[in-house]
């Protein structure tokens, strides 16, 4: 264990510094005094939030920095462990340049956009959850990284969407990583997982592990000492190789490390669209290796997902049964093929909620003739905050004849026909 936060590894490589001034020394002092037993800290530097599950507590400061209690202790399990802002988060590497979270040395800071407060209750069907913004000054790119966490559960889930805001493809590589500390012990052996390819450490003695596990297929892996795997992602911003896919595992004792861990995802991401990258982060006595599917899903304006198809009077309409929020959150548009048996005016709507109808979207689509026609319903972006637990539904209305004819009596009009379409994670 270091006696100081500040210290270096055997690459020379510094870490994060972090320093009290008199004054802040002496609130920490009263602060530590008024912690009970088994309690963590209840504020981080700068805007942060506290998702406060069992076993886990997690601060998610508005730089991607996490620190993670486990189980009431009071030390965090990233270095410095006495800080709510650990040396840990998500790094970007693109145009020659390595951004993250503030205070890391040869990083350019992200420009904080905006951090929501925690919301649900930590239920399976209503998780905490925290959504970070983040621009990358200069690149065109937007990170919008959400934190998920049920309560009960070891892990929790952080979800990375790269977004492209520019008119050309950008190419990045974008990296989760830690500075482990291991339940009291700041050095350790690592862990890997070959069917999941989830990387981490474990300390010396076996009794405790931390581990990144990827959702999103990773293209590299690193464990080993901290400096030596957070030199490696500083190397690939300017051109250098990439993770090494290593670990250094029990039982040599020359593998035991003061070590970290990364994840690396390489994405080409085009114009104006985005990648979501997620991955889950474990803690436990015993290995924890959850596993999930992909969060992207297919793409909406490509795909009909699970197709159900809703008639009224000639018209056919064929809309998604089922929608994924990871689906949903990634595409532009939904598509929809509609069908005319004769002349008509179909409108096509997607609508949430349950006793009022708050708009989703919609398409006008007319028919002079018998015919078919694909429309994409734009997605709105009040539409990424959705959940599981949202009501989606779909309603066909139909008026016959492709116009009303000046002077002459109104063509009927259908009643609407609605389907619910199911959200699911």
């Amino acid at each position: 264990m270091n006696p100081t936060p500040p210290h270096d590894d055997a690459s020379g490589a510094p870490r994060r510094r972090w320093r009290a001034g008199p004054l802040a020394c002496g609130l920490l002092v009263g602060a530590a005094l008024a912690l009970a037993p088994g309690a963590v800290g209840a504020v981080c530097a700068g805007q942060c939030q506290t998702i406060a599950g069992n076993p886990l507590t997690v601060k998610a400061s508005a730089d991607t920095a996490l620190q993670v209690y486990f189980a009431g202790d009071t030390a965090g399990q990233v270095f410095p462990s006495t800080n709510d802002h650990g040396n840990s988060g998500t790094y970007v590497a693109v145009d020659g340049r390595l951004f993250g979270p503030a205070g890391t040395s040869g990083a350019v800071p992200y420009a904080e956009v905006s951090q929501s407060g925690v919301a649900g209750n930590g239920s399976p069907s209503a998780p905490f959850t925290v959504v970070t913004v983040l621009d990358l000054p200069g690149t065109g790119l937007r990170l919008t990284e959400t934190v998920t966490m049920v309560s009960g559960q070891p892990y929790f889930r952080i979800d990375r969407r790269l977004a492209n805001l520019g008119g050309a493809p950008k190419s990045a590589s974008v990296f989760a990583y830690a500075d482990l500390y291991l339940r009291g012990s700041d050095r350790g052996f690592g862990y890997f997982d070959p069917a999941a390819r989830a990387v981490g450490g474990q300390t010396p003695t076996g009794d405790f592990f931390q581990i990144f596990v990827p959702i999103t297929p990773a293209a590299h892996f690193e464990e080993g000492g901290f400096g030596t795997v957070f030199s490696r992602i500083s190397g690939v911003a300017v051109g250098g190789p990439p993770l090494a896919d290593i670990v250094l595992p029990p039982p040599d004792p020359a593998n035991v490390v003061d070590n970290g861990a990364a994840l690396q995802w390489d994405a080409r991401v085009p114009a104006r669209s985005s990648r979501i990258l997620a991955s889950f982060w474990s803690f436990g006595v015993t290995p924890q290796v959850p596993r999930a599917p992909s969060p992207e899903g297919p793409d909406l304006s490509r795909t009909i997902p699970r197709p159900q198809t809703i008639r009224n009077g000639p018209a056919r309409v064929t809309v998604p049964g089922r929608i994924s929020l990871g689906s949903l959150r990634r595409s532009r548009c939904v598509r929809t093929k509609v069908v005319s048996a004769r002349r008509a005016r179909v409108l096509v709507t997607i609508f949430s909620g349950i006793r009022s109808r708050r708009l989703f979207g919609a398409e006008l689509v007319t028919f002079r003739r018998p015919g078919k026609k694909i429309v994409c319903i734009p997605v709105p972006r009040r539409a990424r905050t959705f959940d599981a637990r949202t009501q989606l539904r779909a309603a066909v209305g139909v008026a016959l004849g492709a116009v009303d004819r000046v002077g002459e009596p109104r063509e009927p009009r259908l009643a609407p026909v609605i389907r619910p379409i199911r959200l699911v994670p």
